[in-house]
């Protein structure tokens, strides 16, 4: 009798052991909380990934003492998050610019992939703006006069399909100086060609170096004006690397621009043809320019 009263005991010992561990482990699942990613180390360091989450085709800007982003938010909504940061590595969600998405009656059904693609955020007198590309629609702009809200709704600027990245101008005083863009062959002997605004009359110049590894300077071998605010680059090359840049004011009639030059590869790089876009000054966004289209031909 002493025996089945030992055994039972340690029947009911076990049982009661059995559900203390399964009550503390439950306890300890509901105190569970999972980890949050800090990039900050603490100690003036930092880890990647700064932000550890889906932040794609971000862009960021600098107002004051404080940074402000956007990233691509695609067919989500509200989409167009804002995040703000004092240090470029602690950032803190502060809202969302875009409410609602035009157009509405296709935006309102699920369009994974489809959106707002690599939008573009800036400052400009007293005034925060994003525009964003739609590459099915075109080109939005919202506004808002503090980065947390309330933001205007999206205006279409320019309607079209396949539009992407963009990124504004404000030309307050309608000069460019110190930037260039135009089409070049590179190599230790180049030539490139270029419009160039000059009192309002758009002129194209052609400029030559030789020997540019020996540090030889640039000659301006053409000046000529253009008869239309647009203008054509053309570039032919022969057998040999011969080449010649023309011009044209409609496509059509192309005028000779310097003349025939042979294009010589250089020691790092070959002799090759492209569109080039250079500035003097160290920022970004410092201009634009509007190409419509680069075909080669044989």
């Amino acid at each position: 009798m002493k025996k089945r009263n030992k055994i039972y005991l340690l029947g009911l010992l076990l049982i009661a052991s059995h559900i203390s561990h399964s009550m503390a482990q439950q306890k300890s699942d509901s105190l569970y909380v999972s980890k949050v990613w800090v990039a900050d180390n603490g100690d003036g360091t930092y880890k990647n990934p700064v932000l550890h989450a889906d932040y794609s085709d971000l862009d960021a800007i600098r107002v004051g003492t404080d940074f402000y982003m956007t990233a691509s938010s695609f067919n989500c909504i509200p989409g167009l998050p804002i995040l703000q940061s004092k240090d470029l590595v602690n950032w803190y969600l502060i809202g969302y610019a875009l409410q609602k998405q035009p157009p509405f009656d296709v935006c309102d059904k699920p369009q994974h992939g489809n959106g707002v693609w690599a939008p573009c955020i800036r400052y400009h007198d007293d005034e925060y703006y994003i525009f964003y590309p739609d590459p099915d629609y075109g080109i939005y702009m919202i506004k808002a006069k503090n980065p947390k809200g309330p933001w205007s709704g999206p205006l279409l600027i320019k309607a079209g399909k396949g539009l992407i990245d963009p990124s504004p101008l404000w030309n307050d005083d309608n000069r460019f100086d110190g930037e260039e863009v135009g089409l070049i062959v590179m190599g230790e002997d180049y030539q490139y060609i270029k419009p160039e605004q000059e009192n309002k009359q758009l002129m194209v110049k052609t400029v030559s170096c030789h020997n540019a590894r020996k540090g030889n300077p640039e000659k301006e071998i053409l000046q000529q004006k253009s008869t239309s605010q647009t203008v054509y680059f053309r570039l032919t090359v022969l057998d040999g690397a011969v080449c010649s840049f023309s011009f044209s004011a409609d496509g059509k009639k192309f005028i000779d621009a310097g003349g025939k030059f042979h294009a010589v590869p250089g020691r790092w790089i070959g002799a090759k043809v492209g569109l080039f876009a250079l500035r003097n000054r160290k920022i970004n966004d410092a201009g634009n320019a509007d190409i419509d289209w680069f075909r080669i031909e044989k």
